[in-house]
């Protein structure tokens, strides 16, 4: 930034009134007392049945008694009908329902098999009959497919969608997610977009209770597949209870009256599988995934009887893949290990003498001793037969086992007929060992755990008010760890200079065109949340209310240990000439170490408030209003290691608790200035968490006919920040890396074993203008994200068709500058000419980019959507989305966004989103083939016959779209006189900066092939020091389609009544159609720019076509 705009800026000096989460206790208790309501995220799973009742004459019906009872539990709820004879049975568990209406002088009115989703509206009205009240009217009901009683968009699949669509995920189902409209992965993860929203403005809830988040909602510990009930996704306009615009929830199943429960093995095997077009080899893979469910009534023979009241679902899920891995690494020959470089081309120096060695081999004298120890323990033999190989001449296998296990619980219980309770408990733990580098430094210790628990209260104090209290916690553990202890590596090895350390690890020893010696460094954390709310449910006359409390306590702690805890050395062909023989030396172009002061604790809380109601201005016509208000308290360092920049005077930050810690780091240069942050009038959070977030949520549904619906809604989302936004609690300050470099080809500094002296370029303390520090505009404010929606559904028998327009738009995103550059200019790069001299670079997050500009993203949308409800044995969903996503800023999965290319111009990165394409058609189906006993042909089939041709099933998943968006790119030139060379520190970040374009680039779909995709030559390299940046934008060059469709084909044998045996193949890819990964980008390697050498892998499955068996017992 220029120094005008920097001492222009006006930052917040006054210290905020920082509560604490006790704090935020009392007063959401106060504000329950008072009747209004908060929330962060946390949603009832309950849904409801509500319905107008009528006589022949179409008159309304008050003080009508209408009983749902759950066909599964037997548990009931009545109500009556008000004085427009509407009734609404609301907190409802999802299941199948009867509804039954009795009024004297009427005949008793029933339907039965009422489907009611979790959270979904049901509705059912009644037409009564003049007669005998003990006169009973049994109707065969049909749930309405289409919504009728709210503005938002929501879609899910079922248990048995689940089972039968073939996902090929037998535990998790994150895939299932965008099979719906209106979602989309965001850079090839687990993490989705919801109709034009970032990847961090959504959330993942299981019965309700939110994961951990950082910059984006972590998965956490998902129920399993079986244990999952229902995957609802809400991707539109929610209303005020949700604190995002994007939620996917899972519902875990619960137990009922009957004893059922099911056993399962799934198989997977390459040799089923197809290989790669890309790879002359098929990758061998084998997996084993089995397990098992059984719920019911709790029944203690002679002590208990739960039937009706106390239910049970247990489910376990176990995966067992007896992988080995395959490794090709570059290790030195034979000759090599023993200094003989006489088959190299190479010429051998020697650093004393400056003459080469004789016969281009080092003196066996010469070798260093800790240098053989080290080739010796790490270094394997070669295996190839050429005794002169240098590439892939290390190949083998290591056997590494994975294995995962996981349990699910949960019990309903029936305390009185006014109260009931269910308590839901997941575990699980996964082992992992991935190679780090070679076989003998061994595998990694990985273990991916956690933990999850839902307690859920209702209680009705009259049937139209109802009060729900939830609590639960979700805890993500996450174990990396090496093999080896770091002490005993050096201890062993006899390297000097190094603190001592009780983590696991091992020194890093880099050695150019050689495989690396490295292992995993000590990583142990977790992430969890605590959260506990409360929701009031109020109907009365016309009014639908839900109010309640919630408070989440979002938590991040654990050693995240440097990379250069034991040593890092990197060997260059700076003395000899040939890197190999600098290691044998001992001599490495430079050694670093690093200083930890202690794990990284986090936490943040969230609090928020929301009024919802839902009132029926007439008969056919609803309106949604509500409120909300959000207040998200600045996450903070447990102890205080953290701090933040000051751009109008240049200091860093800290707490003053931290100022006179003792942990700051010693080997700060001195001309970098650490104040207190009374000193510089911070808060001592160094954030001002932003108050008076206050959002509007609004929505209108209107049924102009029983089959018909037009709705339509608006409303604003504040962001999450979680704990990712919280100032750095790492380096420069907290935590340090010294750097101490061989200078003089001929006069080495240092040498193994202390290669942590002398007097080097570094030498105990870190140089002027080689530290760097993220940071952020302490006055940051959460961006908003609008969402609009006008729908219209008809309902045509079994048959619901949706038409919708969606939009949205979001406003102020964060995005990083590089703070310390020179604006650009012909004038060639030099460090005077940095703001901050001190600094090597300032890398800083604002939501204006200190007066550059602010950032935002627009979308909007058309989608139609058809389904049938599964019935008479078919199922089908199918969705067309035509959308166009534009964004100023890269979507990069965090809330502190992207680094813009030009720090001082933000509206050149404004382009379509790369994620986001054009065209999207997505859907799935379930069709029991009509073949067999009851079935359309063959009723009356005899049955061995029936045995043989009945019970057959096929399903399907497709994704067709369009391509995603890329950006070409050239590296190593600096163009603008900034020093700025590539991106960095984004995940997905440009690997360097984009060209000037002559011409379009994307060549006509006649002309695209694999190996010239885009036309290189519509881009040009500038010069260097030209004063300014490419002119090309981002994402101007369009990828390859998506084709894909999935399949699966089942056979049920029915054992005895109520016992069934069923056996599926299901196919990934099932027509085995290859789908192009994007192309080489770099428009510096001429020899691969244009070109495809890779498969699309996605959530979506997109690879060559794999196969899954699964046998399945159920009963």
């Amino acid at each position: 930034m220029n120094q005008k705009a920097i001492e222009n800026k006006t930052l917040t000096r006054a210290r905020p009134d920082i509560r604490h989460l006790s704090l935020a206790v009392g007063l959401s208790f106060v504000a329950l007392l008072l009747g209004i309501s908060t929330t962060a995220s946390a949603q009832s799973t309950h849904g409801a049945i509500v319905g107008t009742l009528t006589d022949a004459t179409n008159a309304v019906l008050p003080g009508v008694s209408v009983t749902v009872t759950n066909k599964d539990t037997n548990i009931s709820r009545t109500v009556l009908s008000n004085d427009s004879g509407y009734y609404e049975a609301t907190a409802l568990l999802a299941g199948t329902y009867r509804v039954q209406a009795e009024f004297p002088g009427f005949k008793t009115l029933a339907r039965d098999g009422v489907i009611l989703e979790s959270r979904a509206i049901v509705r059912i009205d009644l037409r009564m009959e003049i007669g005998e009240q003990t006169t009973a009217i049994e109707v065969a009901a049909s749930s309405p497919i289409i919504q009728s009683e709210t503005a938002n968009l929501a879609d899910l699949k079922t248990a048995v969608q689940l089972e039968e669509l073939p996902t090929l995920s037998t535990v998790n189902n994150w895939n299932v997610v965008i099979t719906l409209p209106g979602v989309q992965q965001v850079q090839g993860r687990g993490i989705f977009s919801f109709n034009g929203g970032r990847g961090s403005q959504g959330e993942i809830m299981f019965d309700g209770i939110n994961t951990p988040r950082l910059g984006y909602p972590l998965a956490g510990i998902p129920n399993s597949t079986e244990a999952t009930d229902e995957m609802q996704i809400y991707s539109s306009n929610n209303s005020a209870e949700f604190g995002s615009s994007g939620v996917v929830n899972l519902v875990s199943k619960s137990g009922g009256n009957r004893l059922r429960g099911n056993l399962y093995y799934y198989h997977a095997d390459d040799k089923l599988n197809s290989k790669n077009p890309f790879q002359t080899t098929k990758a061998r893979y084998k997996q084993h995934d089995f397990g098992g469910s059984v719920g019911g009534p709790v029944v203690l023979p002679k002590l208990y009887n739960g039937r009706d009241r106390t239910f049970f679902m247990v489910t376990y899920y176990g995966n067992q893949i007896p992988q080995n891995i395959y490794y090709t690494k570059d290790v030195p020959t034979l000759a090599m290990r023993g200094g003989d470089f006489s088959k190299s081309s190479v010429t051998i120096y020697d650093p004393v003498t400056r003459q080469p060695f004789a016969g281009n081999i080092i003196p066996t004298a010469r070798l260093n001793p800790i240098t053989l120890k080290i080739q010796e323990r790490f270094y394997d033999l070669p295996t190839d037969p050429d005794p002169t190989a240098l590439v892939g001449n290390l190949r083998g296998t290591i056997p590494a086992p994975t294995h995962e296990n996981r349990i699910d619980v949960r019990v309903d219980h029936k305390v009185t007929d006014k109260n009931f309770l269910y308590v839901r408990y997941n575990w699980r733990g996964q082992t992992q060992a991935p190679l780090s580098s070679l076989p003998s430094v061994g595998l990694t210790d990985g273990y991916r755990g956690g933990k999850g628990l839902v307690v859920s209260d209702t209680h009705l104090f009259t049937p139209s008010l109802i009060n729900e209290f939830r609590f639960g916690f979700q805890k993500s553990p996450n174990r990396q760890i090496a093999e080896f202890a770091g002490n005993e590596v050096l201890a062993d090895l006899g390297i000097q200079g190094i603190e001592p350390s009780d983590y696991y690890g091992m020194p890093d020893f880099r050695i150019s065109s050689f495989t690396g010696i490295t292992a995993q460094k000590h990583l142990d954390d977790m992430n969890q949340i605590h959260q506990a709310t409360d929701t009031l449910s109020w109907v009365r006359g016309s009014h639908s209310f839900k109010t309640g409390v919630d408070l989440q306590f979002n938590q991040a702690f654990g050693p995240s240990v440097p990379n250069e805890m034991f040593g890092y050395f990197s060997f260059e062909n700076f003395f000899t000439g040939y890197s190999y023989a600098d290691f044998l030396l001992g001599l490495p172009r430079y050694s670093r170490r690093a200083g930890y002061r202690g794990d990284r604790d986090r936490h943040s809380n969230d609090m928020a408030l929301y009024l919802q109601d839902s009132w029926r201005l007439a008969q056919k016509l609803t309106l949604e209003w509500g409120l909300r208000y959000e207040r998200q308290f600045g996450a903070v360092d447990d102890k205080d290691l953290m701090y933040n920049f000051d751009p109008a005077t240049g200091n860093l930050v800290v707490p003053d608790k931290a100022l006179t810690s003792g942990k700051i780091n010693p080997l700060l240069p001195s001309n970098i200035t650490v104040v207190s942050a009374s000193q510089a009038g911070f808060p001592q959070t160094l954030r001002n968490p932003q108050k008076g977030n206050i959002v509007p949520r609004l929505g209108l549904a209107f049924r102009p006919s029983e089959n018909t619906v037009i709705r339509g809604g608006y409303g604003i989302f504040i962001d999450g920040f979680g704990t990712i936004v919280i100032p750095p609690q790492t380096t420069p300050l907290f935590g340090y890396v010294e750097e101490f470099r061989n200078t003089n080809r001929w006069s080495p500094t240092y040498v193994f074993p202390n290669p942590f002296v002398g007097t080097g370029a570094s030498s105990g303390t870190l140089d002027v203008g080689t530290t760097s520090a993220p940071a952020f505009d302490p006055n940051i404010r959460n961006p908003k994200f609008h969402q609009w929606n006008l729908t219209v559904e008809r309902q045509l028998g079994e048959i619901g068709v949706r038409l919708s327009y969606i939009g949205s738009a979001s406003r102020d995103l964060l995005y990083r500058q590089y703070l310390n550059v020179p604006e650009p200019s012909t004038i060639k790069y030099d460090a005077s000419r940095k703001p901050y001299p001190q600094f090597a670079n300032i890398y800083y997050a604002s939501n204006d980019g200190m007066g550059v500009g602010n950032a935002g993203s627009d979308y909007h949308a058309l989608q139609f959507d058809i389904e049938k409800r599964f019935g008479d044995g078919l199922y089908f969903q199918g969705a067309w989305t035509w959308a166009k996503l534009m964004a100023d800023v890269e979507d990069c999965r965090t809330e502190f966004g992207p680094h813009i290319e030009n720090p001082f111009d933000v509206s050149r990165e404004r382009s379509v989103e790369a994620h986001s394409p054009r065209h999207r058609v997505n859907g799935a189906a379930i069709w029991e083939l009509p073949f067999g006993r009851g079935r359309w042909l063959g009723g009356n089939m005899p049955g061995l016959l029936d045995k043989i041709a009945g019970q057959w099933s096929l399903s399907a998943l497709f994704f067709i779209e369009t391509g995603q968006f890329f950006t070409p790119y050239f590296t190593g030139k600096d163009i603008s006189g900034t020093n700025i060379l590539k991106g960095i520190h984004d995940e997905g970040a440009l690997a360097g900066l984009r060209p000037d374009r002559i011409a379009n680039g994307n060549l006509p779909d006649s002309q695209r092939t694999q190996n010239r995709w885009f036309d290189p030559s519509a881009f040009v390299i500038p010069d260097a020091n030209i004063g300014r940046f490419g002119n090309s934008g981002r994402n101007i060059l369009e990828g390859p389609g998506f084709n894909v469709q999935h399949a699966s084909l089942s056979k049920r044998f029915v054992l005895k009544e109520g016992t069934t045996l069923k056996f599926q193949i299901s196919a990934n890819n099932v027509f085995n159609h290859t789908n192009l990964g994007l192309p080489n980008a770099d428009l510096g390697s001429a020899s691969k720019v244009g070109k495809i050498t890779g498969t699309r892998g996605t959530l979506e499955n997109g690879g060559p076509r794999s196969m899954l068996l699964e046998m399945r017992l159920m009963f």
